[in-house]
């Protein structure tokens, strides 16, 4: 290359450190410098060679590309600061660098190997963070599942994950794009709950010592090129965002096997399906649950407790449900009569709630979705009876035992004068 083409190059080098380039010259030279050492050489000389002289600031485009990256949209998520690639037009700039004092010249060329090392060692980790944001996302979830199997059963629960997904909205991380490249815009389309949410994951694989954490990067990788592997890890990233809401229920997870693992998370799914449910019930399966309750529910009920009369049918549910006895053998027939009057998605969302007390609450609530609120802090309290070892049984006991129709007195004189449910 002759004086005057490394006269051009440098030009158009240095207007792009002054940002005078326009966005798309800028991005045709930020190209050229991914796939050209020497052109990068040449602009981390002038870089140097402006601050050795301070002549001019920090420049902005460099600030521009360099802030497109996954690191600095999400600063928390990364500790490492890149030096992004920048690049124009494919040139081989190789003039005659003597006319710079010689001096300058050497601390220059030590200048930009450093830049070269750090750029090398920067674009690496902005690889491998781009790579890992499908696994940042669902290791939390993965952890609840542990194996793929029991994920892609809960995956085909199609009807209850869709209701969780918009029950959840955004605070559940969406699947990033296949291409590394995609992903860096698709960060800076995430809401603060979602970034918080990779940072938190990315903070977990941390923490893993190397065997673990291979497990997972392992697990993610196999889920990741599975035919189905997108409805898959949806259904895992919804688990454990489930199970974040109900952190005591991952403590009941410890020691199951697979079929009890199963059995439980889809419960869990399908009561906190539910639960959203209540308040947004189609209008069939509302006339579906007034018919049922009129026509078989009451007359039931009142069967099991004659001395009860139908207006009366509200507060028997709500001893039936926070009572241990009374017992009441007809659930699971009332329940199949229900499913075949219901939607498809309420049906699969009652039937999939395998705990008979998980499912006279959800009915409860879904007849009576104005006192959900206030009979759940009654179902809190009389939880709460069960903490505290032998003298909390007991207490518990003299509830349960006790007559159903003093059941709001004797929970309050269990619990004692700091709680009045």
């Amino acid at each position: 290359m002759n004086q005057q083409d490394l006269e051009l190059v440098d030009e158009q080098l240095t207007a792009y450190l002054d940002g005078e380039l326009s966005a798309q010259e800028a991005t045709a030279l930020e190209q050229d410098l991914v796939v050209d050492e020497k052109l990068r050489l040449r602009l981390a000389e002038l870089r140097k060679a402006y601050e050795l002289l301070d002549d001019i600031p920090e420049t902005p485009h460099n600030q521009r590309f360099t802030k497109s990256t996954m690191e600095l949209v999400v600063s928390d998520l990364k500790g490492v600061h890149s030096t992004a690639p920048l690049v124009t037009q494919k040139s081989n700039p190789t003039g005659d660098w003597w006319a710079w004092p010689r001096g300058l010249i050497w601390v220059i060329s030590l200048a930009a190997t450093g830049s070269l090392i750090a750029f090398a060692v920067s674009f690496a980790s902005l690889q491998s963070e781009l790579g890992s944001l499908g696994l940042y996302s669902s290791i939390r979830g993965l952890q609840d599942v542990v194996d793929l199997e029991t994920a892609a059963k809960l995956s085909q629960e199609a009807e209850v994950l869709a209701v969780l997904k918009q029950r959840f909205g955004d605070e559940v991380v969406p699947l990033p794009p296949a291409s590394r490249w995609e992903r860096k815009d698709w960060v800076q389309s995430l809401s603060s709950t979602q970034i918080s949410r990779l940072k938190s994951g990315r903070d977990m694989l941390n923490r893993m010592d190397k065997s673990e954490r291979a497990r997972w990067i392992a697990l993610q990788s196999k889920l990741e090129n599975l035919p189905n592997g997108t409805q898959i890890q949806e259904a895992v990233n919804l688990i454990g965002k489930m199970l974040d809401i109900k952190p005591r229920a991952r403590d009941e997870l410890e020691g199951m096997n697979q079929e009890q693992r199963i059995i439980f998370l889809r419960n869990e799914l399908c009561y906190r399906a539910a639960e959203y449910y209540t308040q947004h019930l189609p209008t069939a399966d509302a006339k579906a649950l007034d018919d049922w309750n009129r026509n078989s529910l009451n007359a039931a009920l009142i069967q099991e407790h004659p001395s009860s009369r139908s207006n009366e049918t509200s507060d028997l549910l709500t001893r039936l449900l926070f009572l241990k006895r009374p017992g009441f053998d007809r659930q699971e027939e009332l329940v199949e009569e229900l499913s075949r009057s219901l939607t498809k998605t309420g049906a699969k969302i009652l039937e999939g709630i395998s705990r008979k007390e998980d499912q006279l609450l959800i009915l409860y609530f879904w007849l009576f979705p104005d006192r959900v609120r206030g009979e759940q802090v009654i179902l809190d309290d009389y939880e709460n009876l069960d903490k505290g070892g032998r003298k909390s049984k007991e207490s518990r006991d003299r509830v349960d035992l006790g007559d159903p129709a003093e059941f709001r007195k004797n929970l309050r004189e269990a619990l004692g004068p700091s709680r009045r449910p």
